[in-house]
């Protein structure tokens, strides 16, 4: 399990970092919100915004996949010394 949570950790860890880099490099342009702006730029702002999510929630998994390692390594610890 221990290895699981490393793999899923490190996964979803270059994954946010992959994502965010490329939104950076892809969409360098992407600005806020103007009125009567053309088409291109909202499907662009759009898919920036969908991937930088995307980003985040990976980053959030890897975190939290790291906090339940911290856990499950603390219980063995626990575990072995009775």
């Amino acid at each position: 399990m221990t290895t699981k949570l490393i793999y899923a950790i490190a996964i979803a860890a270059a994954l946010a970092a992959g994502l965010l880099l490329l939104c950076q490099f892809a969409f360098p342009d992407v600005g806020v919100y103007k009125v009567g702006e053309n088409e291109v730029i909202s499907w662009q702002r759009q898919v920036a915004v969908l991937m930088t999510a995307t980003a985040w929630v990976c980053a959030e998994v890897s975190g939290l996949f790291s906090i339940l390692l911290a856990a499950h390594l603390t219980r063995q610890r626990v575990v072995k010394k009775r």
